[in-house]
């Protein structure tokens, strides 16, 4: 159930998103219980969706997504001490992250991450003159 975390959490947010509610099964719940606090890792450089603040903290548009998660599942959701884009999917890819709530998918990320439909879908282009 490594994956398990992952997936409550996308879960949740298009739930929340829609219905403002949340039905866990049994296995889920068990799982949350056992399961404390889990390790986020952030992209502490993508404002306005996550960035770290002056003072170093989690801030943007995922942080108060996992905010409400946080008091919702009775869960704390604690980012990784700071580190670079790259070290954080290599941190996925080992096995010592339990979310990445700002993450896109591409073909290459859903061989090491399991993904849901996005929570937030903001069309990315390149404007010119």
């Amino acid at each position: 159930m490594p994956r398990l975390s992952a997936i409550i959490f996308f879960y949740m947010i298009g739930v929340t998103a829609t219905a403002n509610a949340l039905t866990l099964s049994d296995e889920e719940h068990t799982w949350l219980s056992s399961h404390k606090e889990l390790r986020l890792g952030v992209d502490a450089t993508w404002p306005p969706f996550e960035f770290r603040d002056e003072n170093g903290r989690y801030q943007g548009l995922a942080a108060d997504y996992v905010a409400l998660i946080e008091q919702r599942l009775a869960v704390s959701l604690q980012p990784i001490k700071p580190v670079g884009w790259n070290e954080v999917l290599n941190k996925a890819k080992r096995g010592e992250i339990d979310l990445l709530p700002g993450i896109m998918s591409t073909p290459e990320r859903q061989n090491y991450l399991s993904f849901t439909r996005p929570y937030l879908d903001f069309p990315i282009v390149i404007l010119a003159h």
